[in-house]
């Protein structure tokens, strides 16, 4: 079956072109399942014109209007999995904590900016699994939780870690952006009082190692560096 094309000003389409880190984003997108949806791949193109070999995004945009709203609020979301890195042929740029990683989701998050209320989910591998359930850490410091606070998501952290298969899709975490000041103020005081809990708790002996699935690379990690 034909994918149906989006308006051509539907916010993720705006975004083919748009330049991040030295690179130009290129947005595939498609009308979703369900009505408000969009579904989405996004590829990278270097200074050459060359096109990454496989998608650095994928995911789900949606726009719905909040139950008992009465006035017709609307609820932007994003529900994306990154890619750890890039490859050009035999070049391969490493993604995951870095400032393009922040620029291309940056620009994501653009696409639903003017909703009243706005959330994110992000899946996450098995670094962030092993901190979150066997190192108890916040999801704030994990690099999912990192990435989502420093692009404003400061409040309705879930941490989704079942996995319901093929509708809900994989592991993930999820946050939101205030809607008001009000729930800017609450929602910094609670992470506050999170972090420093976190921060003058004593430090986790020994190491730990990381395998992301389908991947070669084996990391070992002190914990106190986690």
């Amino acid at each position: 079956m034909a994918k149906e094309a989006l308006a051509k000003d539907h916010p993720l389409v705006k975004l083919r072109g748009r330049r991040a880190g030295g690179y130009t984003l290129e947005v595939e997108a498609w009308v979703g399942r369900f009505v408000g949806q969009a579904e989405f791949v996004l590829h990278l193109k270097d200074g050459a014109g060359a096109r990454s070999d496989r998608p650095v995004v994928e995911g789900l945009y949606g726009r719905t209007i909040i139950p008992g709203s009465g006035a017709g609020v609307e609820r932007g979301i994003l529900d994306v999995a990154l890619a750890r890195g890039a490859t050009f042929g035999a070049t391969e740029v490493r993604l995951r904590g870095s400032e393009l990683e922040q620029a291309i989701v940056g620009a994501l998050c653009e696409a639903i900016a003017d909703s009243w209320s706005v959330m994110m989910y992000l899946a996450y591998g098995w670094k962030t699994l092993k901190q979150i359930q066997e190192l108890r850490h916040p999801l704030q410091v994990t690099d999912e939780g990192y990435l989502l606070f420093t692009q404003g998501f400061r409040g309705g952290w879930k941490d989704y870690y079942y996995s319901e298969g093929w509708l809900e899709g994989p592991i993930k975490l999820k946050a939101e952006r205030p809607p008001t000041a009000e729930y800017r103020s609450l929602w910094d005081a609670e992470n506050a009082r999170i972090l420093l809990d976190f921060l003058e708790g004593p430090p986790t002996d020994g190491h730990m190692q990381f395998q992301e699935e389908g991947s070669d690379e084996k990391i070992v990690l002190p914990m106190v560096a986690i």
